[in-house]
């Protein structure tokens, strides 16, 4: 990140751009898909050992002192704080800022000249490192596919997940919807390759991929941080304020439900 940041301020310096990286930072879920691929390219986590949810650490504490930072001398675009993660591509695709960080679909959106003032001008890369030794990180954001108890129709369920799951469907909409597919071989499929030039170094990133923590009551965990992460960008709280009070909610919850998480 220390590298990104010195690019931005010579883009900025120079009369280039206005402001630096633009995020999807608002209270919604895609704030917490950026801050856990941050927290783990500062070689954080959101939890500890045990998989028991651990916000207040020096890493994570690092993290959003980071991005209050950033916001504050325009090293990543201000506005971010009020964007979700599908509002900033609208920001990227009108060419104003040099960076920006989203799904694999937005590959194709940037692309797409009748949405976009960048199509054939952008280019893919791994995520900034923000700790030595690690090489990169982000976060997963994957689909589940799965048949309930319920079903009364399970068979059919189940050929069902097999169409969406299988390679011609996958390269499918990896061509038309910029999606990744599942299967390691079409990393390789000259066709794909050609249509979605992006795809290998998209497949490097995915050796880096973590997923959000895996917890009963995940929703609750999510918007008790979504909120002090945003207090922290706002100001009304700072970094370490924000995250000691995430913590003790979550501690709380914890409690609640009996010691499950």
């Amino acid at each position: 990140w220390d590298e990104l940041v010195q690019q931005t301020k010579i883009m900025k310096d120079k009369g280039i751009i206005d402001n630096g990286m633009v995020w999807g930072w608002a209270q919604a879920e895609g704030l917490i898909c950026y801050y856990t691929a941050l927290v783990h390219s500062f070689g954080g986590d959101l939890v500890d050992a045990d998989g028991k949810p651990m916000v207040n650490t020096p890493e994570n504490e690092a993290v959003l002192e980071f991005m209050v930072k950033s916001i504050e001398d325009g090293t990543f675009d201000p506005s971010s704080i009020t964007y979700d993660d599908r509002q900033m591509l609208n920001v990227y695709s009108q060419g104003k800022v040099p960076f920006g960080m989203n799904w694999s679909f937005a590959w194709s959106v940037f692309n797409d000249d009748s949405q976009s003032m960048v199509a054939d001008k952008i280019k893919v890369g791994l995520t900034p490192s923000g700790k030595e030794g690690v090489e990169s990180a982000t976060c997963a954001g994957s689909m589940g596919l799965a048949i309930t108890s319920t079903s009364k129709h399970p068979e059919e369920a189940w050929k069902f997940i097999e169409f969406l799951a299988s390679k011609d469907i996958q390269k499918r909409q990896a061509i038309a919807a910029g999606a990744l597919p599942i299967w390691k071989s079409l990393y390789e499929d000259e066709e794909l390759s050609k249509e979605h030039p992006a795809l290998k170094e998209m497949s490097r990133q995915l050796d880096t991929a973590f997923n959000r923590p895996s917890i009963v009551w995940y929703n609750e965990f999510s918007e008790i941080l979504q909120v002090e992460i945003q207090n922290a960008l706002n100001k009304n709280k700072a970094p370490k304020k924000a995250l000691e009070d995430a913590q003790a909610k979550i501690d709380e919850t914890i409690e609640n439900y009996g010691g499950k998480f």
